[in-house]
């Protein structure tokens, strides 16, 4: 048995690493459901068209969230992680894990996604405010006369391919939102702009491989010896 001091340091370290990879992918998960169960508790209780369908549901779950959440349990240690005190025996999904993925960056998703689902039909003449009640209609292929908010008439096939577009613009608000709500998810504690690889320290390279391109640009050097020598 190993016990060296740092060998029991780095095993901590290892241990609060797992735990809180633990809980990015967990709360990076959860972060989705709210935008895929909302559209249809607005299809049944407002009767509008389904604003997301079952093959982008299982397209953002197969997509968005399986690769991404194992990529973050793959994450290294924040810098602070040995400067924490201790934890305590709280549960590994918490309520503020809940509040935060069902109460906060879920409902953005959700405003994303409707954002874009109702500018899509809008641009096809729906306007939202006639879009509530319509489903009975809209989904029954023997209507063929239903008027859009500037008394245009659609017949099912094409109220279908409208539905089919806003779907995918739903879908395409979900996907970018996900991106972002991935980079929140990155880090716990630090900002964002603090993720250093503690074994390379990449963001730091990065930084410095910005700066020395930036002193070889030629305006960059070039543009106060010229101003000297017009002087």
């Amino acid at each position: 048995m190993d016990d060296n001091f740092a060998t029991i340091v780095v095993g901590i370290e290892e241990g609060r690493k797992i735990y809180d990879n633990l809980k990015k992918s967990v709360c990076y998960i959860l972060i989705s459901n709210v935008p895929e169960i909302f559209p249809v508790f607005l299809f049944i209780l407002c009767a509008i068209p389904l604003p997301l369908g079952a093959m982008t549901i299982l397209c953002v779950d197969l997509g968005t969230d399986m690769w991404p959440a194992v990529a973050l349990s793959y994450e290294a240690a924040e810098s602070d992680a040995m400067a924490r005190p201790p934890r305590s025996a709280a549960h590994l999904v918490s309520g503020r894990m809940l509040f935060l993925a069902y109460g906060l960056l879920g409902l953005v998703e959700v405003a994303a996604g409707m954002f874009a689902y109702f500018v899509v039909m809008a641009e096809f003449g729906f306007y939202p405010q006639d879009l509530f009640g319509i489903r009975d209609r809209w989904d029954n292929p023997a209507v063929t006369d239903v008027q859009d908010s500037l008394g245009q008439e659609w017949t099912y096939a094409e109220r279908k391919e409208v539905e089919r577009a806003s779907q995918a613009a739903y879908f395409v608000a979900i996907v970018l939102t996900q991106m972002m709500n991935g980079v929140v998810c990155r880090t716990r504690y630090n900002s964002v702009f603090r993720i250093v690889d503690q074994r390379g320290g990449k963001w730091s390279k990065f930084r410095k491989a910005v700066w020395r391109c930036w002193r070889r640009f030629p305006m960059a050097k070039g543009g106060s010896s010229d101003r000297r020598n017009q002087v």
